[in-house]
């Protein structure tokens, strides 16, 4: 069976490999066609335009995966029974469900390729793409920026660092913040678990102050609450958006996770949502292939219609998902569950078809 498992996983990663080239060029050029006046009315060159949309290449791979995993899996199996090589294995004593497997492994190892480049690549793409949009076309400069999982900002007297931020409560946590004085030298450092913004000011719990004093000592004031004068308000910290697809992937995941249990669910949300969307492609997939293969028993109809069809079915359950994911962000909808019923009824559904049509 490796020869036959070889055969089909090869036939599914060509097709892969085809419909990708193809997708990712029909992105490319509908949004050179809408983005190229922008980098001419800023006056930057052509190279670098194109150094733009190639870094974009990583994103557009993370969002039309799961369509490529549901489009070659359903040419492969169509293609093999158009051939009749289906019809053969099937009178070998090979059952349906065997053929399928490999096509599954095939999907799922192009799923983990998704997920690498989830972890890896596409957060420095995301940044590079960003910069290259925001601050040299668009002239655009964002107050912070997210570094190795934690936010920087630049303020007036001095630097920021904090490991999460709640807008709604106008709060950060786990901050650390150094100020300068008129020589470079610093004067304070403040470290505190939490920063609040209340109707008199910033209001830091449980951290400590550092000083520089007149003679060059130092300050150590260590506090459970206290008041604070910093320079900066809470719109300089919460306007600028420093973006979650930065992030990578297990990044991604600690901080939704930490900032769930602080009652924040923005990011969680994002969570459940980049995963759900890369895992989207194998119950796409699992559904797909055996309604295919229903409509040609039951119908008679031929690969040409069988095809579009399955992907027809499938592309109403991908609504189906970005209709739960709006829910979600409108807090209609738990997050969880909006990201991952469409996986799970679209899998057991799947399975059940094709148990079925394997008893045949």
């Amino acid at each position: 069976m490796k020869i036959l498992d070889r055969y089909i996983i090869g036939n599914f990663m060509f097709q892969f490999l085809l419909v990708l080239a193809g997708l990712v060029s029909i992105y490319l050029l509908v949004d050179f066609v809408e983005r190229i006046d922008d980098f001419q009315e800023a006056g930057k060159p052509m190279d670098l335009a194109l150094t733009y949309f190639l870094l974009k290449t990583p994103l557009i791979f993370h969002q039309i995966s799961p369509v490529g995993i549901l489009l070659a899996g359903v040419t492969s199996l169509g293609l093999m029974h158009r051939h009749l090589e289906v019809m053969s294995l099937n009178a070998a004593g090979i059952s349906l469900a065997r053929i399928i497997l490999p096509l599954l492994a095939a999907s799922l190892l192009a799923t983990i390729l998704a997920v690498v480049n989830a972890q890896w690549i596409l957060p420095t793409s995301n940044m590079q793409t960003d910069e290259i949009w925001l601050k040299e076309v668009k002239n655009k400069v964002t107050g912070g920026i997210l570094r190795n999982d934690l936010f920087y900002y630049k303020g007036e007297k001095g630097i920021y660092s904090f490991s999460s931020k709640t807008p709604g409560k106008q709060q950060l946590h786990g901050l650390s913040y150094t100020q300068w004085d008129a020589d470079y030298k610093s004067s304070l450092y403040l470290q505190a678990d939490t920063l609040i913004w209340t109707r008199n000011g910033w209001l830091a719990e449980k951290g400590r102050i550092v000083t520089t004093e007149e003679g060059g000592g130092l300050g150590i004031e260590v506090f459970t609450e206290r008041k604070v004068e910093l320079p900066e308000k809470p719109k300089d910290f919460f306007n600028p958006v420093i973006l979650k697809d930065h992030l990578s992937l297990s990044a991604l995941i600690r901080r939704g996770l930490a900032e769930k249990r602080l009652g924040e669910s923005d990011t969680f949300i994002e969570m459940n949502r980049r995963l759900s969307l890369i895992f989207l492609g194998l119950p796409l997939l699992i559904l797909a292939l055996p309604v295919m293969l229903l409509l040609h028993r039951r119908f008679s109809w031929e690969l040409t219609m069988t095809i579009p069809a399955s992907c027809l079915l499938a592309f109403l359950a991908w609504a189906a998902w970005n209709g739960s994911q709006a829910l979600s962000r409108a807090e209609l909808m738990p997050s969880a569950p909006a990201s991952w019923t469409i996986h799970l009824t679209m899998t057991v559904v799947g399975l059940l078809l094709i148990h079925r049509q394997n008893n045949l």
